[in-house]
């Protein structure tokens, strides 16, 4: 039997009016804990009798008046449940641990005695002891009522058991470890309620269904452990304290397990006294801890999938995780960019815990504070611990001036200095400042520079490291600059001979700096360095000693060859590229699904790129399957950022399939794979991704307009790259800038073509003028060239439709200035393309400006196109050349007035009018009727040469 007194610390509030003092009083409160560890015929438990033990321990110490029953049979338990019903009639709180097997059977929960005897459906079901039947005796006489279920630690009984509740003749199966949600008493408003009842709170250790974690033997499960820490969190209301139970047991158990908690209170219901509030460093710890499991709770089921993926990719708690997410903003950070902030953040933690400095420290202080920063780290309380590390390096700046003074303890004092500086530039990286990681680096990098050679090299590093993040997110080349030169300073402190692994690192790291500033500055030569890096790596990695290191230099390398193939139209470089891509997949373990899928990614985008600029369609389909296959990897919801760069490459992979093949099938399905992208859940469209992606649906759709004659496809096109640039601005991605532009002026030229207003060439050419502002020869010769050569059709165009000999003249200006880029040697065929619409220019100006000399250059223009085109190999383009020679020689044969040139014409024409149809240039009447032209120039000639 109870004795009831005053508890101490435990206040029931109300924000209404409540009749006399209730609202202030303190409160008489019973507690009933059972701890069953010893069982008879189920699997013994090695912890409930040390959780009822501390549980016991804790509510007596809140002024809990507890009663305890270890391993107690089903006799026992129900004598003791039922004094203790008796017993709590007169008080205002009645509270149930319960820690041990427990069991859902036809909607309602039981616990298990330790004498539960399986022998018979029958003697298994008389064993149960009900919660509903208690729950629903206690709600009778007690205002508040708690239980806490800490049940269900494994699937406790033997495959096929079944168990006949008492009443039922229908044996019952057990289905599985996990208690359900009540289905019994609602003590409010209930016919024999005292009015005065307040409600129940049902706290279950896992979430319905769920096996609960028994914790490490000798010590308390995760769902009885975090009772103990919280339970007694003065300034919380009981529903909130309950919160922070639940998530404290779902980041220590790794996600694994979720307590709930099923609740009707009417009041506000506080436990222990209230917090101090003197901000000493305890309660800094305390309250960063319970700030931040509150962050976890109010986070998004999306966002949690993303922060558990990242975890588990990268091995590192979900705390820290959970601490940038709390430092980056849960309203503010979103989609793309915020999976890509975690995981990048889950791979700087793990490097962080692996390069954390092992010094002896002797200044107390720095004892103390990094102590206490570590413990908020542990915590998950970034931003806490970021205070102490701040205390620590201003520490640090003060027995810096000391160790000056001192040189007896200076490389001791130094290399503690340095230590402390590094712990401060961890915890800024994890917070996102790079740069004042960066700092810090430097600052400990100078500390140890005349004392530990091999330390120095790895501050450097981590220096350069973090310059090169800071500039990677923010997208500023200074930063990279200076990374850069910080790998090169580091690379004199550790020559390739002395230093092989260390030189390695930083060859790698430099390449990927190198990279970033060749991609966003334009500069090839930049690019060209980093491949050089990538090689020095691939010289002390090897495929057969460490296969993952590698495949992934392999990548880097393949990466950047595939930048300057496409920058200087090297295919050698494309085909290495592509190359090094399939050996890194091929050294790439498949059981490491995300990692494979990244490899296969990159190998088919390389492929794809190559069929692009040499048109060999031969490993296109291997890519296309590439992407197929990673995107049943890629989650859209977890991996969204990844499953975006995959969608978008299999719709580049189907387009250029498309345009092959002239298929508008495989274009609509390359259309509709943007589009997946484009309306994918969560897709931030304030993003460059997201313009790219609209850039790209764009360029698809003109090839589709193309491809079936429809005009309105072609419009929808030039919309989706004027939305495009919502988002790819001038100043922040030039080059990116002028690709926009450039597809917007092929769209026009191709809508003039297909829906027949030739004015819209007129757009087309300033599109193409605004894109040849930023794609200049020094920063990209090849697009440069090619916008050129984009620039002189549609001003051909325009010239030949008016006539307009000045359209035409800057027609043949952009021709030459591409010629002056793409040479026999750089891309034969683009040289004889170019070649041919200079001369057929020439041969228009002449025509208008009666001008034989400059016919008889557009002529010798197009005769040497046909150098290189033949019958054979390019005959689409070769018919094309013969009729524009034809034409061009007619024009020399009427200007100069000789019937010689015509006739010439007239076997070109001839020789070419059969495949100038078959490949679709033209059909049998315009070739007919351009032969009843040049006979008749060469009737009018010859009557006009008789005397």
């Amino acid at each position: 039997m109870f004795a009831k007194r005053l508890i101490a610390g435990l206040l029931l509030a109300t924000a209404l009016s409540a009749p006399g003092a209730l609202a202030q009083d303190k409160l008489r409160g019973v507690a009933l804990v059972i701890g069953q560890s010893d069982y008879a015929m189920l699997g013994d438990l090695p912890n409930p009798r040390q959780d009822a033990r501390a549980l016991d321990d804790l509510l007596n110490d809140l002024g809990f008046d507890v009663s305890r029953v270890l391993d107690g049979d089903a006799d026992e338990l129900r004598e003791e449940i039922a004094d203790f019903i008796t017993d709590a009639a007169d008080a205002d709180v009645a509270l149930v641990y319960y820690s041990g097997h427990g069991v859902e059977l036809a909607g309602r929960n039981f616990l298990l005695p330790v004498d539960t005897d399986l022998t018979s459906p029958q003697s298994a079901g008389a064993s149960l002891i009900a919660v509903d039947e208690m729950l629903d005796q206690l709600a009778r006489t007690v205002p508040v009522t708690i239980v806490l279920l800490d049940a269900c630690r494994t699937d406790a009984f033997p495959a096929g058991q079944v168990i006949a509740l008492p009443g039922s003749a229908v044996p019952v199966a057990v289905d599985g470890p996990g208690l359900e949600a009540m289905r019994g008493p609602t003590p409010i408003a209930r016919p024999g309620v005292p009015a005065d009842g307040l409600g129940m709170v049902i706290g279950f250790a896992a979430s319905p269904g769920q096996a609960a974690l028994d914790g490490a033997p000798g010590g308390n499960s995760p769902y009885a452990a975090a009772l103990l820490k919280h339970l007694r969190a003065g300034g919380y209301e009981f529903g909130d304290l309950m919160t922070l139970v639940g998530e404290e047991v779902y980041l220590e158990t790794d996600a694994r397990q979720l307590p709930w908690v099923n609740a009707s209170l009417r009041r506000f219901l506080t436990f222990g006294a209230a917090p101090e509030v003197d901000g000493t460093d305890d309660a800094l710890i305390r309250d960063g801890r319970r700030s931040l499991l509150l962050t976890v709770a109010a986070t998004p089921p999306t966002t949690r999938a993303l922060v558990e993926a990242a975890a588990a990719e990268q091995g590192v708690p979900l705390e820290a995780l959970y601490g940038m997410l709390k430092v980056l903003g849960i309203d503010a950070a979103a989609g793309d960019s915020l999976e890509t902030q975690l995981r990048q953040g889950a791979e700087q933690l793990k490097t962080i815990l692996a390069q954390r400095p092992v010094v002896a420290r002797t200044d107390e202080e720095l004892i103390r504070l990094a102590d206490l920063a570590l413990r908020a780290e542990e915590e998950g309380a970034i931003d806490v611990a970021l205070r102490f590390r701040e205390q620590a390096a201003a520490r640090a700046d003060e027995l810096a001036q000391d160790v000056d003074r001192d040189e007896a303890l200076v490389r001791q004092n130094r290399l503690e200095i340095a230590a402390t500086y590094v712990d401060y530039a961890n915890t800024a990286s994890l917070n996102f400042d790079f740069a004042g990681a960066a700092a810090r680096y430097r600052d400990a990098f100078a500390q140890v520079e005349k004392w530990d050679a091999g330390l120095a090299i790895d501050y450097l590093q981590w220096h350069a490291d973090a310059l090169y993040y800071e500039g990677y997110y923010a997208g500023t080349l200074q930063p990279l600059r200076a990374a850069v030169a910080a790998y090169e300073e580091a690379l004199t402190l550790a020559p390739r001979d002395e230093r092989l692994e260390q030189w390695g690192a930083l060859q790698n790291n430099m390449g990927l700096a190198y990279t970033a500033l060749g991609d966003w500055g334009g500069d090839v030569a930049d690019l060209a360095r980093a491949e050089a890096a990538f090689q020095n790596v691939l010289t002390v990695w090897s495929r057969t000693d460490e296969p993952a290191q590698w495949a992934v230099a392999q990548g880097n390398l393949a990466g950047v060859q595939s930048k300057l193939g496409q920058r200087y139209l090297d295919i050698g470089r494309l085909t290495q590229s592509a190359d090094g891509y399939e050996a890194a997949l091929a050294a790439t373990d498949p059981a490491d699904a995300v990692t494979y899928a990244r490899a296969e990614t990159n190998f088919g985008t390389s492929v794809m790129l190559l069929a692009t600029e040499t048109g060999d369609f031969g490993r296109i389909d291997a890519a296309v399957a590439a992407f197929r296959h990673a995107l049943t990897v890629f989650d859209v919801a977890t991996q969204p950022a990844e499953w975006t760069i995959t969608q978008n490459s299999l719709g580049s992979a189907l387009k250029l399939l498309g345009e092959a093949d002239d298929d508008p099938r495989l274009l609509t399905e390359a259309v509709e794979a943007f589009k997946a992208v484009l309306d994918a859940p969560g897709t931030d469209r304030s993003t460059f991704d997201w313009g790219a992606t609209q850039n790209n649906l764009g360029n698809t759709l003109v090839s589709l307009g193309r491809a079936t004659g429809e005009p309105g496809y072609i419009e929808d096109a030039i919309a989706a790259h004027e939305i495009s640039l919502r988002t790819i601005s001038r100043e922040a991605a030039p080059l990116a800038w002028a690709n926009v532009q450039n597809s917007i002026g092929s769209a026009f030229h191709a809508l003039a073509n297909v829906g027949g207003d030739q004015t819209l060439k007129r757009d087309a050419a300033a599109a193409y003028r605004l894109a040849l502002t930023e794609r200049t020869r020094e920063r990209a010769p090849l697009l440069w060239a090619d916008t050129q050569q984009n620039l002189g059709n549609s001003l051909r165009d325009i010239g030949m439709m008016l006539p307009d000999t000045q359209a035409l003249g800057e027609a043949a200006e952009a021709y030459l200035a591409a010629l002056d880029v793409y040479t026999p040697e750089v891309d034969a065929y683009e040289w004889a393309l170019l070649t041919r619409n200079l001369g057929w220019v020439v041969s228009g100006i002449a025509r208008i400006e009666v001008d034989a000399e400059l016919a008889a250059a557009g002529v010798e223009d197009i005769r040497a196109s046909l150098t290189y085109w033949s019958r054979d190999d390019t005959s689409g383009d070769w018919a094309v050349a013969k009729i524009n020679l034809a034409i061009a020689l007619s024009v020399l044969g009427i200007l100069e007035g000789d019937a010689g040139p015509v006739r010439d014409a007239l076997a070109e024409l001839d020789e070419a009018g059969e495949t100038y149809i078959a490949t679709g240039n033209a059909d049998a009447d315009y070739v007919a009727g351009l032969r009843g032209q040049l006979e008749s120039f060469i009737a009018t000639i010859e009557a006009e040469e008789m005397p």
